[in-house]
């Protein structure tokens, strides 16, 4: 007696999966950033920020993850250059984005990667 199978899904095109893939690192990657820091703020810890504010400064902090260098105002007025890069947060989108490639190199042709690749570059 053979068991019913289920059916099988139609591939997906590699111009999506290749967006898939790389806006899933790019998500998981913010994730790292935005959840500590909202869980900060939800406690009241940034007791002088507004949740706007607490954004933005996730979102500095995921520049800084990425090698960016900020330039920040001090409270005396002037300003200072911040740039350092942070081995384990650098880490993280460094393996996602290893990972994603790989998918889309396993999925693909040798001379249907550029298809991929286009996809996650328009993301």
């Amino acid at each position: 007696m053979k068991l019913p199978t289920k059916p099988r899904a139609l591939p997906m095109p590699l111009w999506l999966q290749g967006a898939f893939e790389l806006g899933q690192a790019a998500v998981i990657s913010a994730l790292i950033v935005l959840v500590p820091l909202g869980a900060v703020w939800l406690t009241g810890g940034f007791a002088g920020r507004d949740a706007l504010g607490t954004l933005h400064l996730g979102a500095q902090a995921w520049l800084v993850l990425h090698g960016a260098p900020l330039e920040l105002a001090r409270p005396d007025g002037g300003t200072g250059l911040l740039w350092a890069v942070p081995l384990a947060l650098t880490l993280v989108p460094f393996l996602l984005a290893w990972r994603a490639g790989r998918r889309l190199a396993r999925a693909s042709y040798t001379d249907q990667l550029w298809q991929a690749l286009l996809g996650a570059l328009a993301v």
